[in-house]
């Protein structure tokens, strides 16, 4: 099978090669990191696949992946391909782009639709949670308050101006009395 014989499908992360007489899939691949739009090059006896920033090397004939670059730093995206004998679609890459752009933004909006519905339900959760804590609280604070022993007093309150009890000759007041 010669690859000019070969069409290379990029989608949703995966490659896949079809006979071009046939429409008979040859091979398929998927990308084990990054989803999303895939950009392809073929360039001599290599497939290039972008995948969301991620390059990878791809052998046209059997699919195997033959390296990967992850381009750290460069950050996620839609990847524009070129080599000396080919290139990527500028007009193609930029409407992926669009496409993925438009695809994030309606996810967006749909997940910002939904959180007014889901705003009472979840205000409603957070008072039944308060309520139970405050329950507990109660019950806890309750069950505290009958088991606290009483405080035990022995004997008479000593006055101010009664002698300290300490033994110390002094008025309650002028001793012990000071700090209370």
């Amino acid at each position: 099978m010669r690859i000019q014989d070969l069409v290379f499908v990029g989608l949703n992360g995966r490659v896949a090669t079809l006979e071009s007489s046939t429409g008979e899939t040859v091979w398929e691949w998927r990308a084990p990191k990054g989803t999303g739009y895939v950009n392809l090059l073929v360039d001599r006896n290599l497939v290039l696949a972008g995948v969301n920033g991620y390059i990878y090397g791809l052998d046209p004939k059997t699919g195997d992946q033959l390296w990967f670059n992850e381009l750290k730093g460069y950050g996620l995206g839609v990847t524009s391909l070129a080599t000396l004998s080919g290139s990527s679609s500028q007009p193609v890459v930029l409407q992926a782009a669009a496409a993925d752009e438009a695809a994030a933004a309606a996810s967006a909006a749909a997940r910002a639709a939904e959180a007014p519905a889901q705003l009472p339900s979840f205000a409603r959760a957070m008072e039944r949670k308060q309520e139970r804590q405050e329950k507990e609280l109660q019950y806890q604070t309750g069950a505290a308050q009958a088991e606290a022993p009483k405080p035990v007093r022995a004997g008479a309150k000593v006055g101010r101006n009664d002698p300290c009890p300490c033994g110390s000759g002094k008025k309650y007041k002028k001793c012990h009395g000071t700090n209370a």
